[in-house]
């Protein structure tokens, strides 16, 4: 059945699957350097009275569309995970030994361009 999927279905979208993947993972990057920002200019002013927006946003409790977003993420690489394995390769899953089909080897080039 997943050969089917693959076939007709993850071939025709993937091109945008992993656009979208690339997008959350910028934004998340984005949200992750802002917040460290924050947290560094809070630490030097020594001010910890401070009320702004900005510091309550992304204050020490992550906001819900970040949460959201690195739920996204893990649910679309396990089942890009779930794309590469077969029948020959799932008896290795958890193993060094395990080596995953296309799907993941796509996603492993993109997360690597990315992170360049």
């Amino acid at each position: 059945m997943i050969i089917l999927w693959k076939q007709k279905v993850y071939t025709k979208i993937k091109t945008n699957l992993l656009e979208a993947f690339a997008e959350l993972v910028k934004r998340k990057r984005s949200n992750a350097i802002e917040r460290g920002k924050i947290m560094t200019e809070k630490k030097s002013s020594n001010n910890f009275h401070l009320e702004d927006s900005s510091l309550h946003k992304y204050g020490s409790v992550l906001p819900k569309d970040v949460l959201g977003n690195m739920e996204l993420i893990g649910i679309f690489v396990q089942s890009v995970v779930d794309l590469s394995v077969n029948e020959l390769n799932i008896h290795y899953l958890g193993s060094t030994k395990l080596e995953l089909g296309t799907p993941y080897k796509e996603l492993g080039s993109l997360i690597y361009k990315l992170t360049k």
